[in-house]
């Protein structure tokens, strides 16, 4: 993940780039897993931390993640993906971080999801996810929407549990991203 100019994170785990300060976040996982659970406070110790070291309220920097904000999350891509391959890696994804007992309505929006990668994902694509309030969850692929916005808070609380909860395949997200805003 690097910062740019323009305060967009860029997360990948293939970096190509050289004059850019990507680090790889995303490791290989295990299928199984203990729990799927979203953990809320498995970063309690490092935001305390943080938020001393800073002078920002952790009570705010907690509020800041969980709140019903605008949250957005972009990767580019670096190598070849297929279209069954992405499919299958976000249904496998979903699997193992859905609540137990999720509402039809849930489970509708993640197949949904899912059928939404229809097209290849070719090194240099970009895949970005969008959450606004109000409006759902909308994915683009290179600009383009793929579908209507997937309603309600339940499916972007799934989807960034992926990436931030407690069986993350990106243990290490918070407190790189905190490393990262500190060199600048």
């Amino acid at each position: 993940m690097y910062i740019d100019a323009d305060g967009v994170m860029h997360f990948t785990n293939a970096p190509t780039e050289s004059d850019r300060d990507y680090r790889v976040y995303i490791r290989e996982r295990s299928r199984y897993r203990s729990s799927n659970s979203y953990a809320p406070d498995k970063y309690d110790d490092l935001i305390s931390v943080a938020s001393k070291q800073y002078g920002v309220d952790h009570r705010l920097v907690k509020a800041i993640i969980k709140d019903e904000e605008v949250k957005y999350l972009r990767m580019n891509m670096h190598r070849d993906v297929s279209a069954e391959k992405m499919s299958s890696t976000i249904s496998e994804s979903f699997e193992e971080h859905m609540p137990k007992g999720a509402s039809a309505e849930l489970r509708k929006q993640r197949k949904t999801f899912e059928g939404y990668f229809k097209d290849e994902c070719t090194e240099g694509s970009v895949l970005e996810f969008t959450y606004l309030p109000g409006t759902g969850t909308i994915l683009k692929q290179n600009g383009k929407q793929l579908g209507p916005a997937l309603t309600g808070k339940a499916f972007q609380e799934v989807l960034w549990d992926i990436y931030f909860g407690k069986d993350t395949c990106c243990d290490d997200l918070l407190e790189q991203i905190l490393e990262t805003c500190k060199k600048r």
